[in-house]
C-alpha cells in the first residue's frame, strides 16, 4: 500500500543490527513532555547550515548532518527548551535518493462495530494470539485463518460486523471496538503470523483494476463494493495475519492513544513509526511534510515501529483515532524532511567531537 492501507503496521518490527541507530544511546522513559514541545515549534529550521559528518552504515550511504538552525525561541521557558535541545541534542538528517527526503504517510486508531459473542451481523472473528505461535517462524497465512483454520479453538476475542474494516484493522495494529451497548473496548498488537505483507492496493494495480496513483484506502472500498464476489480472493493475496489483545488499561479513558512499541500510548498527531535498525525509540524526530489537513511542521517522538516502515528515509504518522483521522491517514503519502535529534554523548561517542 502507498498509504496506510498500503502499509502493515502491526507491531514491533524485528530488527536486525546492521545499521548504526541514531539515538542509541537514549534512555528508555516515558514521553511525558509531549506538550512542552510546542514551544520548540515556534522554532522552524531555517535550513541546515553545514554538512559536518558522512559516514556509511550498512547497505545505504546514509548522511548524519548535523547542527541545523533552531532561531527566534522567544522567551522564558520556550528559551529554556531551546537551551535544552541545543545543549543535549544534534539534529541528524540522514539523505540519500530523492534529495534527501523522506517518505511519509501516515495510520490511526480505527473504531469497529462487534461484540464478544457471534450472532447477527457479528460473524467475523478477531482473533487473540495462538499458543502454538512461534516469532520468526511463518504461521497459517490469511486464506487459511479466513476459511476457519483457527475456528474452534476459542480465540475468538470478537466478533465484527465488516470483513473489511477487520482488514483494515490488521493493518492500522490497534483498535477501537464500539460494542452493542456503546461501549468501547480497546484492542491491539498482540503478534502476526510471520508471513510477508502485500499490498492489496497493488494487486488491484496488477489485475489490472486502477493506476498505482489512483489507489487509496477508499478506492479500494469503492472497489470492493463494486465486486463483492471477488472480495475474498483479493484480501486473501495479502498473506499477513495480526492477532490482538485486549487493551483493558485503556478502556476506561478514551483520549489514550494506543500501546506503540515503545510501550506507551500514542500521542495524536505528536507520534511517528520508525525502522528501529536506524533510530532509537523514544527519540525526538522532527518532521516537515504537507498532509491534506494542512502542513505538519513538528517535533514528534519515535514511539512505534511498523512492518512496512523500512529504510531510514521513511516514517509513518500518527493521527490519531476515528474516522476524520482514518480519511487524513489514508490520503497521506508524501516526501519531505525528517531529522532525529540525537543525544549529543551518543553522538560524538561515535562520531567524535562536534567543533
Amino acid at each position: 500500500m502507498g498509504h496506510r492501507f498500503c502499509n502493515d503496521h502491526g507491531g514491533a518490527v524485528a530488527a536486525g543490527r546492521k545499521h548504526q541507530k541514531v539515538g542509541a544511546g537514549v534512555k528508555r522513559r516515558k514521553p511525558s513532555c509531549v506538550a512542552a514541545t510546542a514551544a520548540v515549534e515556534k522554532s522552524v529550521y531555517a535550513h541546515t547550515v553545514k554538512m559536518r559528518h558522512a559516514h556509511r552504515t550498512g547497505p545505504d550511504h546514509v548522511k548524519r548532518r548535523g547542527n541545523a538552525a533552531l532561531v527566534q525561541m522567544g522567551q522564558g521557558r520556550d528559551r529554556d527548551v531551546t537551551a535544552f535541545f541545543e545543549d543535549n541534542f544534534v539534529p541528524v538528517g540522514l539523505g540519500g535518493s530523492e534529495t534527501g527526503t523522506a517518505l511519509f504517510t501516515a495510520y490511526y486508531e480505527p473504531e469497529l462495530n462487534g461484540s464478544r459473542v457471534r450472532g447477527g451481523v457479528y460473524q467475523h472473528p478477531l482473533y487473540a494470539r495462538p499458543d502454538d505461535l512461534r516469532n520468526g517462524v511463518p504461521y497459517l497465512d490469511r486464506a487459511a485463518i479466513d476459511a476457519g483454520a483457527l475456528s474452534g479453538r476459542g480465540l475468538e476475542l470478537f466478533w465484527l460486523d465488516d470483513p473489511v474494516e477487520s482488514f483494515f484493522l490488521h493493518i492500522q495494529g490497534s483498535g477501537r471496538i464500539r460494542l452493542p451497548d456503546g461501549s468501547i473496548a480497546r484492542v491491539g498488537f498482540a503478534g502476526k503470523n510471520n508471513r510477508s505483507y502485500k499490498a492489496i492496493g497493488r494487486t488491484l494495480v496488477e489485475w489490472g483494476e486502477m493506476p498505482l496513483e489512483a489507489v487509496s484506502k477508499k478506492s479500494i472500498e469503492d472497489w470492493i463494493t463494486a465486486n463483492p464476489a471477488r472480495r475474498d480472493a483479493l484480501l486473501g493475496t495479502n498473506p499477513s495475519y495480526v492477532f490482538f489483545t485486549e487493551r483493558e488499561e485503556l478502556n476506561a479513558d478514551p483520549s489514550l492513544g494506543p500501546i506503540g512499541s515503545f510501550g506507551q500510548p500514542l500521542p495524536t498527531s505528536r507520534a511517528i513509526a520508525i525502522d528501529k535498525r536506524f533510530y532509537a525509540l523514544g527519540i525526538p524526530m522532527w518532521v516537515d511534510f504537507d498532509a491534506p489537513v494542512g502542513p505538519m511542521r513538528r517535533l514528534t517522538l519515535a514511539l512505534d515501529t511498523g512492518g512496512a516502515i523500512k529504510g531510514s528515509r521513511r516514517a509513518d504518522f500518527f493521527f490519531g483515532a476515528g474516522a476524520a483521522a482514518g480519511r487524513a491517514a489514508g490520503a497521506t503519502r508524501t516526501r519531505g524532511q525528517l531529522i532525529a535529534f540525537t543525544p549529543r554523548s551518543a553522538y560524538e561517542r561515535i562520531f567524535g567531537p562536534i567543533s
